[in-house]
């Protein structure tokens, strides 16, 4: 499983992340195994064009992980500051594989929890 997400960082350009968190919350079903946070280079795609055949590739690099991951509980990644630095001034996109065949259920921004980025600029 793979989950997709997007945010708009086109109004930070010029700043210096000091520190990045990414805030999720498991909704219907847990884990057992480790979820891997990596960058989509990509910017292309679209909710409402997200395929399983049409995503895009995700990043070598693991930018933060977590796991086991339990239902219904909130969870904050630290994400590496530096390899999310040349996003800033356009588009963010992140995807999240997991280790194991039982990948997590994250709230998508319908939900009462959305994902957020949450950035610490200079």
């Amino acid at each position: 499983e793979n989950a997709y997400l997007k945010f708009d960082v086109s109004a930070l350009a010029g700043k210096t992340i000091v520190s990045a968190k990414l805030q999720l919350r498991a909704t219907t079903s847990g884990s057992v195994g480790t979820q891997n946070v990596r960058l989509v280079t990509d910017d292309t795609w679209t909710e409402s064009g997200l395929t399983y055949s049409t995503r895009p590739a995700l990043g070598s690099s693991v930018l933060g992980s977590l796991g086991p991951v339990a239902s219904n509980t909130s969870y904050e990644v630290t994400l590496s500051a530096s390899a999310l630095q040349g996003e800033l001034g356009g588009i963010l996109s992140l995807g999240i594989n997991a280790t194991s065949s039982d990948g997590a259920d994250f709230g998508s921004r319908e939900t009462s929890t959305p994902p957020k980025l949450v950035l610490q600029l200079q």
